[in-house]
């Protein structure tokens, strides 16, 4: 689209009609094309007859601190409640519900967490990287429900869905993070938003699409560069997986962060991480500028406590 077309919708609601004029510089400049000469105002008429929410995934609620989460292979079990709603003119403007385990004694589960299990995609991504007892809300557009036609007698067409999802039961967990060192008794500072982090590390892969080694291999360390120096904030390039592994860590202490693919370098990195290998991250915290203080160690509050969450 063109940048006058794309600001010209933006803020659109179903039903809503609009008149977009743009000048030649949001439109086809100087040159035009084919059939729009160069230096053309434009005015385009537009109704908005459906529109679909994009993909997302919400953390409501953390029972305690994740040092375990849920990956691809892992088995898992959740409560659900599932809904759905149709974003077109004259259709209903409420929630309809199709299913919620929360009333009933029994959880769905357990059952394994893969790409083609019989679940919709987007029910399937909303449940990667959730910890035990950790609470979600995942709106899901139709190209990841149930598509443009729907299914007979359960969805209809075009619709988006809406999950709150619980995760009650987990085995073999993708991402893990164990304690190799202990923080001392009396923590000077913990690593939260937007302190800074000088952090020790050792970097090894397994597996990946061309080599099923298991064992792990070597691929970076701090040995020999002194400390990695950073801001811990959404800002700073940190794969999903050690942000999360590192938050609440104390100065000393010293931990392994295990992390499937997806919360690392899913694609690979050039020259550096081939796709879909799993990362190791050995992790020792030098010191910690503007971290929290404590008299003593403490486990880490949940993460609704501290407004900042290291899924994102």
């Amino acid at each position: 689209m063109i940048p006058g077309v794309d600001q010209g919708l933006k803020g659109m609601c179903v039903g809503e009609t609009r008149i977009v004029n743009i000048p030649p510089h949001l439109g086809y400049g100087e040159t035009g094309t084919d059939t729009i000469p160069g230096n053309s105002t434009l005015k385009f008429e537009y109704k908005l007859v459906r529109s679909y929410p994009q993909f997302s995934i919400d953390t409501i609620s953390k029972e305690k601190p994740c040092m375990e989460a849920a990956g691809i292979g892992s088995d898992v079990g959740i409560d659900y409640s599932a809904h759905y709603k149709i974003m077109e003119p004259g259709k209903t403007k409420n929630w309809t519900i199709l299913d919620s385990t929360f009333e009933r004694d029994q959880y769905w589960g357990p059952f394994k967490l893969e790409p083609e299990g019989n679940y919709v995609t987007g029910l399937y991504k909303g449940m990667l990287g959730m910890c035990i007892g950790e609470m979600r809300e995942v709106v899901v557009p139709p190209q990841e429900g149930y598509g443009w036609k729907g299914q007979d007698d359960y969805v209809p067409a075009h619709a988006t869905l809406f999950f709150t999802i619980q995760l009650i039961h987990l085995k073999k967990p993708t991402f893990r993070v164990e304690v190799l060192k202990k923080a001392p008794s009396l923590c000077p500072a913990r690593v939260v938003l937007d302190s800074t982090v000088k952090l020790h590390y050792s970097v090894y892969v397994m597996g990946g699409n061309w080599h099923k080694s298991t064992k792990p291999e070597l691929i970076d360390s701090s040995a020999g560069k002194g400390a990695w120096s950073f801001v811990y904030n959404y800002d700073t390039d940190l794969v999903r997986g050690l942000r999360k592994g590192i938050f609440r860590m104390c100065i000393g202490e010293k931990r392994r962060i295990i992390m499937p693919p997806e919360m690392a370098w899913s694609q690979g990195l050039t020259d550096y991480v081939r796709p879909d290998a799993h990362i190791i991250f050995l992790v020792e915290v030098e010191s910690v500028e503007g971290g929290i203080q404590e008299e003593e160690v403490l486990p880490a509050p949940g993460l609704q406590d501290t407004g900042f969450d290291p899924d994102l």
